[in-house]
């Protein structure tokens, strides 16, 4: 499998990184970078590992995510031979569920 991200996971792994860097210091932040490239590595081998997240999916196109570390969250979409990370965000932040991912 491979791996695609949109700017939107772009932008948010950048906004998720400098959330934890800034409340919880640089070790937290080397801990989330770990886990996420340990979890992208993982879902290349197991890419339903993660939940179905029902407050974004339809019956055409069904989203997961993962807790990557302690309450950060990536969500994914599996498209053919494709791994498509589509956001991430900090449940400790605002949020706003049901979000439109296209």
């Amino acid at each position: 499998m491979k791996i695609a991200r949109t700017p939107r996971a772009i932008e948010g792994f950048r906004e998720v990184s400098s959330y934890i860097a800034h409340n919880f210091g640089v070790r937290a932040l080397r801990e989330f970078q770990l886990r996420t490239k340990e979890w992208t590595n993982a879902l290349k081998k197991m890419p339903k590992l993660g939940s179905i997240d029902e407050a974004v999916s339809t019956e055409e196109k069904e989203y997961r995510s993962v807790v990557i570390y302690k309450r950060s969250v990536m969500e994914y979409r599996i498209i053919e031979d494709t791994i498509l990370i589509v956001d991430f965000y900090d449940t400790r932040r605002s949020i706003t569920l049901g979000q439109n991912y296209e």
